[in-house]
């Protein structure tokens, strides 16, 4: 999408990690500045943010999708 069209408007930021390794990492504080520094580029709100800190799909424990 067009930068321009993105001016003005709320973003909520989505980020996801899936091991207890990464969670100890800075995982989140990098998922979060990014997001955060796109939203300040194109003139946007970053109004919240949702965190998955999930367990990882590829160990075969999630194969099973869940919503």
């Amino acid at each position: 999408m067009d930068a321009e069209k993105l001016r003005g408007r709320t973003a909520i930021s989505y980020s996801r990690w899936s091991s207890g390794r990464q969670a100890k990492g800075n995982s989140s504080v990098r998922q979060t500045a990014a997001a955060r520094a796109y939203a300040a580029k194109v003139g946007m709100t970053l109004s919240s943010q949702i965190v998955d800190d999930g367990v990882s799909a590829f160990t075969g424990v999630k194969l099973q999708p869940e919503l």
